[in-house]
């Protein structure tokens, strides 16, 4: 933890130092330069920070503040229309960026969405499809929600470990751990694993105690009437590259299929789950129709850039290191200092986007979801 605070205080003074000097702005422009590029933003939650046993998300009124910023340094297009727009985009100080949220979480439409309609703001959320019919919850919120509530001292549950839960930090480290390891039980066995939990924990994590958490249909349908366009992020959000090869085929065919049906309008990108993918989930996508599709791995995207793997840079709930990350100096930046240390730990480096990582700002609660 010290040093992702170490990283997160090194982040916000190069941005601090670099919005004084204009440096932003400047830096961008000569970017344009180069040829034309574009940032796809990868947000998940936009909600207040007022519920402990969910993961972190940004506060509506960062959000805000950042939708603002976006409007004066950026022209925001669909994500749809991206690969035209590179095509077609003359040089300008102006960049281009895509807005997108994975999961699809109810609080995009209570918080974002009425932000992004103030602001006229196209955005593009990739829904897990499965959720939004019945109780809108999907089995990591029934787990974290009896985690944080029970009266019940620890659990050991096959497939989930064994945890203790004597402090809240030995909650939130149970809640993480249990996150990770449903993502990667078999969709059939999910639900059962998770009933076994609340069992043990002897906790009420139904819709009537803990609210609905997922888009439902109506919600999806009139955000679709006002801007904001819906991608797939597979029906159950499995790991696909963990799934039988058939059974990842009807997570990416089965949810396109739902949202074109239910929304009424064609769903052209997909996100991988988790951010995990290999050559034949990839193949998976292009072969049910998409046009896109969308990794968690930093980097900005050009008219070079595979289609079926387009990078995104996760959106910062902290407004000095959003304006930073906004600009191309924040991936440069990042690959001076991955430079560097490679160069300093006498590690051979070898050039392109795969050979570095970017710095990131771990909060107390993050997502593992994307």
């Amino acid at each position: 933890m010290l040093s992702h605070r170490i990283v997160r205080c090194f982040l916000r003074g190069v941005a601090s130092a670099s919005a004084r000097l204009g440096l932003l702005t400047a830096y961008s422009w000569a970017r344009a330069l180069a040829g034309p590029s574009a940032l796809i933003l990868m947000y998940h939650s936009v909600r207040p920070d007022d519920c402990p046993w969910l993961e972190a998300g940004i506060s509506p009124e960062a959000f805000e503040t950042q939708m603002a910023y976006l409007c004066k340094i950026a022209r925001v297009v669909p994500l749809e229309e991206l690969p035209d727009e590179l095509g077609h985009h003359r040089r300008s100080s102006l960049s281009l960026v895509s807005i997108t949220f994975d999961d699809g979480y109810r609080d995009n439409y209570l918080y974002a969405y009425p932000i992004l309609r103030k602001y006229e703001i196209p955005a593009t959320v990739m829904l897990t499809t499965g959720y939004c019919d019945g109780e809108g919850l999907w089995p990591f919120h029934k787990a974290r929600f009896a985690i944080w509530n029970t009266a019940v001292s620890g659990f050991e549950v096959e497939g989930l470990g064994t945890h203790r839960l004597d402090s809240p930090d030995d909650r939130l480290a149970a809640m993480r751990a249990v996150e990770l390891a449903l993502d990667r039980i078999p969709p059939k066995d999910k639900w059962r694993t998770v009933e076994a939990l609340l069992a043990q924990l002897k906790v009420d994590a139904g819709p009537d105690t803990i609210g609905r958490l997922t888009l439902s249909w109506d919600e999806a349908c009139e955000m679709s009437q006002n801007g904001v366009s819906f991608g797939s992020h597979s029906v159950t959000h499995s790991t696909l590259t963990m799934l039988p090869p058939e059974e990842a085929r009807e997570e990416v065919v089965q949810s396109r299929r739902a949202i074109e049906d239910r929304i009424g309008r064609e769903c052209s990108a997909f996100a991988y789950p988790n951010g995990d993918f290999d050559g034949s989930v990839v193949e998976v996508v292009r072969q049910a129709g998409f046009r896109c599709a969308l990794t968690t791995r930093p980097g900005r995207v050009s008219g070079k850039s595979d289609p079926f793997v387009l990078s995104r840079v996760s959106a910062s709930p902290d407004s000095s290191i959003f304006r930073l990350k906004a600009s191309p100096l924040y991936l440069d930046l990042a690959r001076f200092t991955a430079l560097g240390r490679r160069v300093a730990g006498g590690v051979a480096v070898r050039g392109g986007a795969s050979a570095w990582q970017a710095p990131t700002e771990a909060p107390a609660r993050r997502h593992s979801h994307s």
